[in-house]
């Protein structure tokens, strides 16, 4: 495809490559850990599923809304709602980190911290708990726990452990 080809989104990333290709060529030997990365964004609809009225319920539907998000997201997508949803910059740094063997991202050293994974347990908790810099939000789907005397526990260690730190589950 030629930049001539190109929707302004595709040839505005194809002109920031370029320029962070010639920004590294340059600058890479005085400049080793230089990070020129971009994120692209992509405006689509609501990671939520569709709600429907009462009356339009049906047995045969109920399968479908056994996740409140749509099948399609991945943990990123839910990660980037988040970020919206507490209108918080996305240009700020985040990293994935392992917890207790469940992947959690961390946005700008501790402001919020996400997890996604399902059937996360108390230690999970406890290696938050441990984390150098403590979030100030924890975000977690309801997925993240097998039943709901899982989540009423593990709620309830989080105020334990971390009382400062706001919990929110989606």
């Amino acid at each position: 495809m030629t930049l001539a080809d190109a929707n302004a989104p595709e040839a505005a990333a194809a002109r920031a490559v370029r320029g962070d290709n010639a920004a590294l060529d340059a600058d890479s030997a005085a400049h080793p850990e230089l990070d020129l990365g971009f994120r692209v964004f992509k405006l689509d609809s609501s990671n939520k599923t569709t709600c429907l009225a009462v009356n339009d319920y049906q047995q045969s539907l109920l399968s479908q809304f056994e996740s409140r998000f749509k099948a399609d997201r991945s943990d990123l997508d839910l990660f980037f709602g988040c970020l919206l949803d507490y209108r918080l910059p996305l240009d700020r740094n985040f990293a994935s980190i392992d917890l207790a063997g469940h992947t959690a991202y961390v946005y700008d050293h501790g402001e919020l911290l996400a997890c996604f994974a399902e059937d996360i347990d108390v230690s999970f908790v406890e290696a938050v708990a441990t984390l150098p810099e403590l979030p100030l939000r924890v975000v977690l789907n309801e997925r993240c726990f097998s039943s709901s005397e899982q989540q009423i526990n593990l709620s309830e260690r989080f105020k334990t452990l971390l009382p400062q730190v706001e919990l929110k589950v989606l």
